[in-house]
């Protein structure tokens, strides 16, 4: 189950519906699901980087955030440096957080 999308604090029970630091309101396990399944494609992001992503197993949003290190693991793809896999970290993590709010 995601942290709280307010204050980042981690959940006490799964089952838990409001966050014990700050009151507000936890995103359940649905919504939470079907973040994680959106594709690539969705993204804010130029057609060549969804391709590059997909062509090297990113083909959902679950798919970037499982990683420990996603920025890491998208400068090992051809052509995607430093600056390229920040923004793309960026855009991912802007899409879950308008997503899930």
């Amino acid at each position: 189950m995601p942290n709280c999308q307010t204050c980042n604090a981690k959940r006490i029970v799964p089952e838990q519906k409001f966050c014990h630091v700050c009151g507000s309101e936890l995103v359940n396990e649905s919504t939470f699901q079907k973040c994680l399944n959106i594709p690539v494609d969705q993204l804010l992001l130029t057609n060549w980087q969804k391709e590059k992503m997909k062509d090297n197993g990113f083909n959902k949003i679950e798919d970037f955030i499982t990683l420990k290190e996603p920025a890491s693991e998208l400068r090992n793809i051809r052509n995607i440096g430093v600056k390229r896999a920040q923004k793309i970290t960026e855009e991912v993590q802007r899409f879950i957080d308008e997503f899930l709010t």
